[in-house]
């Protein structure tokens, strides 16, 4: 992997943690511990169908107490690589299913 493709990952990743740092926080102290017992993640390297009809790059659901996530990779060197941003928001759609709605809808944030 070339030097720019380290700068892009790190540029996002600083970025997204500074929007993160200027949320408000309601709740000092937080401590919500979630478990999620059954979670299979599928990564697959070209869109499956429903990614396709959805223009989709990824998604999560949960059925009959199971959850799913299933996300684009790829892999360098022998090893699986994935878009951490995309990870993190499909699981973010599996916390606020098991939790309910406590963890916020990763495409329900509007302007936070």
């Amino acid at each position: 992997m070339g030097h720019s493709h380290s700068v892009y990952r790190r540029t996002a990743s600083n970025i997204a943690w500074e929007g993160f740092k200027s949320l408000p926080n309601e709740e000092p102290g937080l401590c919500e511990v979630v478990h999620v017992e059954d979670l299979t993640v599928t990564i697959i390297s070209e869109p499956d169908a429903y990614m396709i009809r959805k223009g989709a790059i990824g998604y999560a659901y949960c059925k009959d107490d199971h959850c799913y996530i299933v996300v684009l990779g790829t892999v360098v060197d022998g090893h699986i690589i994935m878009s951490q941003p995309l990870l993190g928001h499909e699981f973010k759609h599996i916390l606020n299913a098991v939790t309910k709605g406590r963890v916020i809808n990763p495409d329900k944030m509007g302007d936070l």
